[in-house]
């Protein structure tokens, strides 16, 4: 909304962007997906449990990325059946004033999935 008032942007645009996205609780909406981000609580058996779940669903070549500040990724991607596509993602708050993404990889992430 701050980009439309500024006048750089429209609401179509705002409408064409969220369009991109898709949050659900579905694990079956996973399919197809090149890129999950997973955003539960920060809990390391709970991240496991959803990354577990999500794989199941997902290709072989889908990038899985845990929205963490706090856990290692090198090990939350141990529950992962596929660590190569595995990477952290960390949104700076607030996100609005913040536009920033850290991009952490684990001991196993391949270079492809940082790229």
């Amino acid at each position: 909304d701050k980009r439309i008032k500024s006048k750089r942007g429209t609401e179509a645009d705002k409408e064409k962007q969220l369009g991109l996205i898709k949050a659900t609780t579905s694990y079956d909406d996973l399919k197809g997906c090149e890129l999950i981000i997973e955003a539960v609580f920060e809990d390391r058996n709970i991240k496991a449990d959803v990354t577990k779940k999500a794989e199941a669903q997902i290709a072989a070549d889908a990038i899985f990325a845990s929205n963490t500040s706090t856990l290692p990724i090198s090990g939350l991607a141990e529950a992962s059946s596929r660590p190569a596509n595995f990477i952290g993602l960390h949104f700076f708050s607030p996100v609005d004033k913040m536009p920033l993404v850290e991009i952490i990889r684990g001991k196993q992430t391949s270079d492809e999935t940082l790229a």
